[in-house]
């Protein structure tokens, strides 16, 4: 180990807030396994990771657990710890071809916390700064016009379709109704409700409500791969519409009387 290993140790110190609730050699031990000095090493030789992600729960006085370090170089393994009770640091590097020089990390490595949600940190972020920025770009090199103006409709694409479901993962849109009388697990309870008109038939409309709420997606599904013309060959209809009629008469979703 040298410098650039203990500037490592150093900023995980600061993010993850290492102190009187921990293990006094939790940093240590952690920086000391092999794992993590191969992950650490391989991001500092040339043509190495790019990326390292640093993840820890945060300090929670109140928990007899031993906090854990862990350490990735894909997003991947993100989707299942950043939970909101998770502390990311990220790792960049700004070049591959040689090896990161001790008296110059700083320089070299871009670093920072990924806060809260990754998805609502990335799409503000790309729609906030990155977007404007290539917006404002001037000298695109040999690049023509056209494909500059392609390049930038689809990046503006990207990030108002990343933007959307960064919306959906803090409020998820409800597409299906919930009851007004909701029914317990109590059996005393289900078989009052049972042979209770009013519910019943407030769940014969819930159900109702469904099946039509269902097959609009399905229809409005079958005309946007209409419109993309994502069809298997042979299956292709005049109009959506009639795709989805074969649907519906081929064993597709049909009201029940009940």
């Amino acid at each position: 180990m040298d410098e650039r290993h203990w500037w490592f140790a150093t900023k995980l110190q600061e993010t993850f807030h290492v102190g009187a609730y921990d293990s006094p050699t939790m940093l240590e031990d952690f920086m000391a396994e092999p794992s993590t000095l191969d992950y650490i090493n391989d991001f500092l030789a040339p043509e190495g990771h790019k990326k390292l992600f640093f993840y820890c729960p945060k300090a929670d006085p109140n928990s007899l657990s031993p906090r854990k370090m862990n350490v990735a170089s894909s997003c991947a393994k993100l989707k299942e710890v950043m939970d909101g009770e998770a502390i990311c640091l990220y790792f960049i590097r700004s070049n591959l071809e040689r090896v990161i020089d001790p008296t110059c990390v700083e320089k070299e490595v871009f670093c920072g916390e990924i806060k809260e949600n990754p998805l609502v940190h990335f799409s503000s972020l790309l729609s906030e700064v990155f977007v404007p920025i290539l917006h404002a770009q001037k000298d695109w090199g040999h690049s023509s016009e056209e494909d500059v103006a392609h390049f930038l409709n689809q990046i503006d694409k990207y990030t108002n379709t990343l933007t959307e479901y960064a919306n959906a993962t803090i409020a998820p849109q409800q597409i299906l109704k919930k009851p007004e009388s909701q029914v317990t697990s109590d059996f005393k309870q289900n078989r009052a409700a049972a042979v209770n008109p009013s519910i019943l038939q407030e769940y014969e409309n819930l159900v109702l409500d469904w099946i039509a709420t269902i097959e609009n997606i399905l229809t409005d599904g079958l005309e946007e791969r209409y419109r993309i013309k994502c069809v298997v060959p042979g299956n292709i209809h005049a109009h959506p519409k009639e795709g989805y009629r074969k649907f519906q008469g081929g064993g597709g979703l049909q009201q029940h009387h009940f």
